[in-house]
């Protein structure tokens, strides 16, 4: 799933970056399609080849920003969209959060146990990541589940102006069939 732009509405460019070569080609071919005037590139949010202060906006959606490995990675992603943005820019992202969801409130607890002994998977790298199947194809996906706290800790590591945080279901109506798909998550609007 695409889900990573920026944008600078005086000039009127809209870049979507991923990660995934393949995640550009699809985005290529829909923006075709659909007569957009979107460019798409592939490129790495922990070091982007952009000039300082060229975007008015960002947007990680979909818990994108989760989706890299290790809090020091996260950390230099927040640098770098920082870094692009104009004065008072504004980024919002997603995260789930593991303290939230009373159908997973078991399993944290449990995987709290397992790290304190050790024994987490040797394919993660903190408490709160997670190893999912991919219902798609064979590679299995990445995900970090922060809670409140370590997101905030982030934003004031690297400067961040928290102006708001919401769960989806607080401000949003959504079908059957978008809850069935996505499970809660929570919206950070912050500024440089």
């Amino acid at each position: 799933m695409f889900n990573w732009s920026l944008s600078n509405t005086l000039r009127g460019r809209y870049i979507g970056l991923d990660l995934t070569p393949e995640m550009i080609s699809a985005a290529k071919t829909i923006n075709k399609e659909k007569q957009t005037d979107i460019e798409f590139i592939v490129g790495d949010a922990t070091d982007l080849k952009f000039e300082d202060e060229v975007f008015d906006q960002a947007l990680f959606s979909f818990n994108g920003l989760m989706q890299i490995p290790e809090r020091k990675n996260r950390i230099k992603a927040l640098k770098e969209i920082k870094r692009v943005l104009t004065e008072n820019g504004i980024f919002i992202f997603t995260t789930h959060d593991r303290e939230n969801n009373e159908n997973f409130k078991e399993f944290w607890e449990k995987e709290e146990k397992i790290w304190k002994e050790g024994k987490q998977d040797k394919r993660t790298y903190e408490y709160g990541d997670k190893i999912l199947p991919s219902d798609n194809d064979d590679r299995d996906l990445f995900i970090h589940f922060p809670n409140r706290e370590e997101i905030i800790e982030c934003l004031e590591e690297t400067g961040w102006k928290l102006i708001e945080d919401f769960y989806r279901e607080d401000l949003f109506k959504e079908n059957k069939e978008v809850k069935d798909f996505s499970t809660e998550c929570r919206f950070w609007i912050v500024k440089k």
